[in-house]
């Protein structure tokens, strides 16, 4: 198990991952929406140079709208289930699905 942090953007990962979880930025208390568009538009391109076919995504934001729609025109990503948690005082999304070559 691997621990990463930094702007998807510009980091650089060796290997192929078989499980990605990530707390994706909120834009809520620091960015903004705008700001989320391009970062998370940016992630799921690069999502085919990082991860295996079959690999399980998990990612966790309150952009629910927006993380609906990149899943629905990828690709490469199936949503399998979307969990709704209480952190915060915010709510968030847990969007579990599969990535897929």
């Amino acid at each position: 198990m691997s621990f990463l942090r930094g702007d998807v953007r510009s980091i650089r990962l060796e290997g192929r991952f078989d499980e990605l979880i990530s707390n994706l930025p909120y834009g809520i208390r620091t960015g903004s929406h705008d700001k989320n568009v391009d970062v998370y538009r940016t992630f799921i391109d690069r999502l085919p140079e990082w991860m295996n076919g079959g690999a399980s995504i998990t990612l966790v934001t309150q952009e629910m709208d927006l993380m609906k729609d990149l899943f629905n025109r990828s690709n490469h990503l199936s949503l399998s289930k979307v969990h709704r948690i209480d952190t915060g005082g915010l709510q968030p999304g847990v969007f579990v699905g599969m990535f897929r070559n």
